[in-house]
């Protein structure tokens, strides 16, 4: 019965483990299917994911959580009354089975974690440049007066020392565009890191203010952070173009494309206006086409009449 009961603690913990990790790397997967996803969030989010797989399961208790306790909740409940056992095991025993089961699994499970965390930080190697633009989101900006005169200081001669081929005289005005942006974004607290770009890239007045941070921001706003953007318009042209709609030109297909991609949250209220809009236009053309073919045929009529009437001909 022991055996049995351990070999069950075994495939219930490590099925559990699979689960709680399944999950994390979920979280990560979906965060990176978010729309216009700005690549300066990704090393941040990426650490704390490995943090939390170190922290659970590479240290020197793993923390076993759920996996653990909802393995006994299920043996101790009876939910696996279809075992054969002779008889329902014991908590105590439980207790003892499932404590020798987590040190027999502990290796394989820090190994399978050490490699996914090997393999995240090989994925993604902290790059100086991408965490320099975090100095242009607001909640990271210091409340205090002190700490804020000498804020993004480094980063920004980084960026400039790298950017220099893009930027005006060089990027020499950069710093001194600094001192004065840090206070104005510290200013508008609460707001994300993609409203400053923007305002950056579109605002003409920030656009005249800071013309080398207007460069940086449209650089920020363009970085591709996953595949996801590409991936989608792809299976968008796929469902477009089908077999049936196989003459569609290409500025049809962009301009629906670009409708399928850039549509609002409610945009069904903007497809129905836009139907109701084409509609009207198509019955205009089918009239405009019925008005022409009239044109045409009295044209022919008046060309045929000419041609048999013998007071036309000359002497």
């Amino acid at each position: 019965m022991l055996s049995l009961s351990f070999y069950i603690c075994s495939i219930l913990l490590a099925i559990f483990f699979l689960r709680d990790l399944l999950h994390h790397l979920d979280n990560l997967s979906i965060f990176f299917q978010e729309r216009f996803l700005n690549p300066v969030r990704i090393p941040e989010r990426v650490q704390s994911t490995i943090s939390l797989l170190e922290c659970k399961y590479l240290g020197n208790n793993i923390l076993w959580e759920s996996s653990f306790l909802l393995g006994i909740q299920l043996l101790e409940s009876g939910a696996l009354s279809r075992l054969p056992m002779a008889r329902k095991p014991h908590g105590p025993i439980l207790h003892k089975t499932a404590a020798k089961a987590t040190d027999e699994i502990a290796d394989s499970v820090k190994t399978l974690v050490r490699n996914i965390v090997d393999s995240l930080k090989e994925k993604f190697p902290d790059n100086a440049i991408i965490r320099a633009f975090r100095i242009l989101d607001p909640d990271r900006i210091p409340s205090d007066p002190e700490k804020l005169a000498q804020y993004g200081n480094s980063e920004t001669a980084a960026l400039q020392n790298h950017f220099s081929d893009f930027l005006s005289c060089d990027g020499k005005d950069l710093v001194a565009e600094w001192d004065q942006m840090k206070y104005l974004i510290a200013s508008r607290k609460g707001e994300s890191l993609d409203e400053i770009c923007i305002d950056l890239a579109h605002s003409d007045m920030w656009r005249k203010e800071y013309p080398n941070f207007s460069i940086l921001s449209e650089v920020c706003m363009v970085m591709s952070a996953s595949t996801t953007e590409p991936d989608r318009g792809f299976t968008s042209v796929n469902l477009i173009k089908n077999k049936y709609r196989n003459l569609l030109t290409s500025d049809q297909l962009d301009q629906l494309l670009r409708l399928c991609l850039e549509k609002p949250e409610d945009a069904q209220d903007y497809l129905d206006a836009a139907y109701a809009a084409w509609l009207q236009a198509e019955q205009w053309r089918l009239l405009l086409k019925e008005w022409r073919r009239g044109e045409e045929s009295k044209t022919e009529s008046d060309s045929t009449e000419s041609d048999l009437d013998p007071l036309s001909d000359s002497e």
